[in-house]
């Protein structure tokens, strides 16, 4: 068992690594259209949107770096294969949920909000302050 979880804590690791360095723009809604009725709107999200969230890459990214790096540790730590599956599974899937519970709070919130284009800003008026 001690070869999955490692390969589960690589795996999982390096992805977050490399999403970490790659950055991106976090638009994880550019392709899914907003007038379907079982997604509804961003405002009041219906319950495909609610289910679809759940199966996020990211979702399962946290989930194999939690389950792998949990299931490494209590293996190394001669804790029992029983009881380190079970914490294994049960840290995988904590890492899961809660990811899934953060990025969908930080989604509905003014963080989530995108910044305005160059084109929407022409016109506006605005301060600019530099530090001293």
């Amino acid at each position: 068992m001690l070869g999955l979880y490692l390969f589960a804590a690589i795996l999982g690791a390096g992805l977050l690594v490399f999403g970490l360095v790659a950055g991106g723009d976090g638009d994880a809604h550019a392709g899914v259209d907003h007038d379907h009725p079982v997604l509804a709107d961003t405002d009041h999200p219906g319950w495909g949107e609610w289910l679809l969230g759940f199966f996020r890459p990211r979702n399962f990214i946290f989930g194999l770096s939690g389950f792998g790096m949990a299931g490494t540790l209590l293996t190394l730590l001669d804790a029992g294969g029983g009881f380190t599956l079970l914490a294994a599974g049960a840290m995988g899937t904590g890492f899961f949920l809660l990811s899934h519970l953060v990025f969908t709070f930080l989604r509905r919130s003014d963080s989530g909000i995108e910044a305005l284009s160059d084109t929407q800003l022409m016109g506006e008026r605005a301060r600019v302050t530099l530090p001293l």
